[in-house]
C-alpha cells in the first residue's frame, strides 16, 4: 500500500497521483483535496547542534530492521539536486538509483518539479531570520504561512517515497535544524516524532573550530562550516531551547551523546521505542564491545563518516577536555551553564 499522500483528480486533472505539474503542488492551507493517508509515513527527526554525533546515531538507527537512513534530507533541494553531490552511496545523488526512484514516486520524476521555486521557498522560510515567525506560527493563512504549506508540501511526498522505495517502516531524518523541525512538524500527513540529541557544549565547541573536508564535493575542496567556541555556545543554546519546546508539540525524547557512546545499544532501544518499534535481539549489527557494523546508505549530506561501511568503533571523541583553550573552555562554560547543569553536565 503506498503511503503517499492522496490527491484528487481535482487536485491533479489526472487519476495518477505521481503526474503532477508544479502548479498543481498541494497547498495545505488552501487546498482541502490533499488527505492524510489511513496509515501516516513515521519520520523521525534527528535535533540538536551541529558536531553532536548526529551521523553517528543516524547510521546506527539505519541498522535497525525497517528504519531508513536518509541524512539531512533538508539539504536534499540544494546540495543534492541542484549541485548533484554524492549520495552516502558514492555516486552523485541524480545518479543514485535509490533517489531516482524517490523522486519518480513522489513527483514522476525530479524534473518534474519547479526546483527553483523550492529552493526559494525554503530560502524564505528555512532561514535564521524566519525562527520567529516560524515560533509565532497559528492558523491563520498569512502570506509566510502559506509559504511554510506550500514548502512542506513537496517534503510530505518525499517522506512517503522515501520509504516506498525503501520498503521502510521509519525515515530518519537528520537534519538537526530547529527550523526544518518546526516546519515538519505541522504536517497533518506524517507521523512525526524527535529524538533531540544532546553534546556537552565545549565538546560542540571544540569539534566546531575543526576543519573538515566535505568529501562529497569531488571537483574542488570545500569544508564543513567552522564556528569560533563564543559562536557555538550561542548557537548549541538557542538550538536546544527550541527542540526542548518541541516536546509540547510532537512526541520527543532527549538523549546524549556521552550516553550513546556509552551504551549505543541501549539509547537505540529508546528511540525506536519511540516510533513503535524497540530493538529486537536480531536489531542493530553491533559485536562484542562498542562496535557497529554499517551497511551502505542513502545519505544526504552530513559528517564524512556517512560514507564508511563495515565494522565502525563506537567511541567518545572528548578531545576537548585536553586539547581546548582553557579560556575557551571557561568562556563557553559560563554561556551555557544554566542548560549544561540541566542537561546532567558537570561544569
Amino acid at each position: 500500500m503506498s503511503l503517499l499522500p492522496s490527491l484528487s483528480p481535482a487536485a491533479t486533472g489526472a487519476d495518477n497521483p505521481y503526474q503532477m505539474t508544479p502548479d498543481e503542488m498541494p497547498e495545505r492551507a488552501l487546498d482541502t483535496s490533499v488527505a492524510p493517508p489511513a496509515e501516516r509515513p513515521k519520520v523521525l527527526l534527528l535535533g540538536g547542534q551541529a558536531r553532536s554525533g548526529s551521523t553517528l546515531v543516524d547510521r546506527s538507527l539505519g541498522q535497525v530492521d525497517g528504519f531508513v537512513s536518509c541524512g539531512e534530507i533538508r539539504y536534499l533541494w540544494d546540495r543534492g539536486l541542484r549541485d548533484d553531490e554524492r549520495c552516502g552511496c558514492g555516486l552523485p545523488l541524480r545518479g543514485c538509483p535509490f533517489w531516482g526512484r524517490v523522486g519518480h514516486l513522489a513527483f514522476g520524476g525530479w524534473d518534474r518539479i519547479d526546483l527553483d521555486e523550492v529552493l526559494a521557498l525554503r530560502e524564505e522560510v528555512d532561514q535564521p531570520r524566519a525562527l520567529p515567525r516560524l515560533l509565532r506560527m497559528g492558523l491563520t493563512t498569512s502570506p509566510f504561512e502559506r509559504k511554510v504549506s506550500r514548502y512542506l508540501s513537496y517534503l510530505e511526498r518525499v517522506y512517503p517515497a522515501i520509504l516506498e522505495a525503501a520498503e521502510g517502516d521509519v525515515v530518519i531524518d537528520s537534519s538537526m535544524s530547529p527550523l526544518h523541525a518546526l516546519i515538519v512538524r505541522r504536517s497533518a500527513v506524517l507521523d512525526v516524532r524527535v529524538a533531540h540529541l544532546v553534546r556537552d557544549s565545549r565538546g560542540v565547541a571544540h569539534s566546531s573550530t575543526k576543519q573538515v573536508v566535505r568529501p562529497e564535493i569531488t571537483d574542488r575542496e570545500v569544508m564543513m562550516p567552522t564556528y569560533s567556541p563564543p559562536e557555538a555556545a550561542i548557537r548549541w543554546t538557542t538550538t536546544n531551547a527550541v527542540f526542548g519546546s518541541l516536546g509540547r508539540h510532537v512526541p520527543t525524547i532527549r538523549f546524549t551523546y556521552e550516553d550513546f557512546v556509552r551504551e549505543p545499544r541501549r539509547e537505540l532501544d529508546r528511540i525506536t521505542t519511540l516510533m513503535g518499534h524497540p530493538l529486537t535481539a536480531s536489531d542493530a549489527a553491533f559485536r562484542d564491545g562498542p562496535v557497529i557494523e554499517l551497511g551502505t546508505d542513502h545519505t544526504v549530506a552530513g559528517n564524512p563518516m556517512r560514507f564508511m561501511t563495515g565494522e565502525v568503533p563506537i567511541r567518545a571523541d572528548e578531545a576537548w577536555r585536553e586539547k581546548m583553550d582553557p579560556r575557551q573552555r571557561m568562556l563557553v562554560t559560563a554561556l551555557t551553564y544554566p542548560m549544561l547543569r540541566r542537561y546532567g553536565f558537570e561544569p
